[in-house]
């Protein structure tokens, strides 16, 4: 008779932990606005209007109308762009995780940008995988974590930097959760960070060389998503904006502890029933989902209650002669007091520590001896760094206690039925 059930055996602690060398995050620069080629604001541009005549069949003097300059103004005008191809993959607990933005000035003066952020409202989607925001990362900040607004440096016309949003991931996120923010950019005076003159107005300007003039000043941008109209944007505020998105990658965890009778006093194991007397066997296991990220297992213990005994030998559950027969008949799956089996599969560990090796069953005392499964009765601990230790793994390296994506480990033991 077999049954299987979830149960709440008893796990003093498991971790999620950044247990893979790749990166965090996706990067995929954006591509620059071309340039304007305007020309720059503060150029003094200057014109003579020269007449030729005659009176009488006789050429007069050239007539000149006159020196006519003015200052050429500053066309404010910007653009923010996600430097994210895809939304930006964070493991639980890590910190200060970066959204990349690209901001450049399209207008024809030397400007700084005041950076702020929005945190979007659940069901906003991502702008790259469409999936609704529903979850918030930890002190989010612009630049840095825990700064609401951020100031750049003077940027000149037809130049591009690089700018952030950065957060701390949750510690126990739901794995594959997405949370949504906006990068706002408002233009500011060069050199000073101090608020724009108005559209349509005339004050200070600095040109691409540092210099400054008075002249006028146009808000230019006339181009508005809907993201960014939804965020309170709107044509010539001098504004831009973009957006981006976090996605967790954490260790989806499947435990489990399966029930199997393998002989009783009566029957023997021919259809054995759990009566007492009865052998049962228990095996529990730990999954880590396929796609999800590594987690570190540090301690699982099991309490047997005071119903049952561990049997001290695994026992082989082939037939032993008409029933009933002894217990005893049953003949040990290895040597004798070894009455534990783990095992790890879906993996590439090769043991180079001594732990187990993917696919490859390993049996253990059932004595406290500091062998990684330990009985101290009525108490069983294993101990995850011994039982899977820093390990090669065939090219793709495993820190102590590191259970893969898609890996499995199994613990079997016996007990009888009191």
């Amino acid at each position: 008779m077999k049954t299987t059930k979830q149960y709440l055996f008893q796990t003093l602690l498991i971790l999620v932990t950044v247990a893979l060398a790749a990166p965090q995050w996706v990067l995929a620069a954006a591509t620059p606005p071309a340039s304007n080629n305007y020309t720059k604001a503060c150029t003094s541009i200057t014109n003579v209007a020269n007449i030729e005549f005659s009176v009488n069949g006789a050429v007069q003097p050239t007539g000149h109308s006159g020196v006519s300059s003015f200052i050429v103004g500053n066309k404010i005008n910007l653009v923010v762009q996600s430097n994210d191809a895809a939304d930006v993959t964070v493991l639980p607990g890590s910190t200060n995780q970066p959204l990349s933005f690209l901001l450049s000035n399209t207008g024809n003066a030397r400007q700084q940008y005041m950076l702020t952020y929005l945190s979007q409202s659940s069901g906003v989607v991502s702008p790259t995988s469409g999936v609704a925001d529903s979850m918030d990362m930890l002190n989010p900040g612009v630049g840095s974590i825990n700064t609401s607004t951020y100031t750049t440096v003077d940027v000149n016309p037809d130049t591009s930097i690089t700018v952030t949003i950065n957060a701390n991931a949750p510690a126990v996120p739901a794995n594959g959760a997405i949370a949504v923010y906006t990068l706002v950019a408002e233009t500011r005076k060069a050199g000073s960070g101090a608020a724009e003159s108005g559209n349509n107005s005339t004050g200070a300007i600095t040109d691409s060389t540092g210099a400054t003039c008075s002249a006028d000043i146009v808000y230019a941008n006339t181009v508005v998503s809907a993201a960014s109209i939804a965020d309170g944007l709107v044509a010539r505020d001098a504004k831009a904006s973009a957006r981006s998105a976090y996605k967790t990658m954490s260790a989806v965890l499947s435990f489990s502890k399966a029930a199997t009778t393998l002989w009783d006093p009566i029957n023997g194991n021919t259809s054995p029933k759990a009566i007492p007397g009865a052998l049962i066997r228990y095996v529990v296991t730990i999954a880590n989902a396929a796609g999800s990220a590594s987690a570190t297992l540090t301690t699982v213990s099991d309490t047997l209650g005071g119903s049952m005994t561990l049997d001290p030998d695994l026992r082989v559950a082939a037939a032993c002669g008409s029933a009933p027969c002894a217990l005893t008949a049953l003949a040990a799956e290895s040597v004798v007091g070894s009455g534990f089996k783990a095992s790890v599969s879906g993996g590439t560990r090769v043991g180079t520590s001594g732990g187990l090796v993917n696919g490859t069953p390993k049996y253990f005392t059932t004595a406290s001896d500091a062998d990684g499964v330990e009985f101290v009765s009525p108490l069983i601990t294993l101990t995850a760094a011994t039982l899977l230790p820093v390990d090669a793994g065939g090219g793709t390296p495993y820190t102590a206690g590191e259970l893969k994506a898609g890996e499995t480990l199994t613990l079997t033991f016996d007990v009888t039925v009191n």
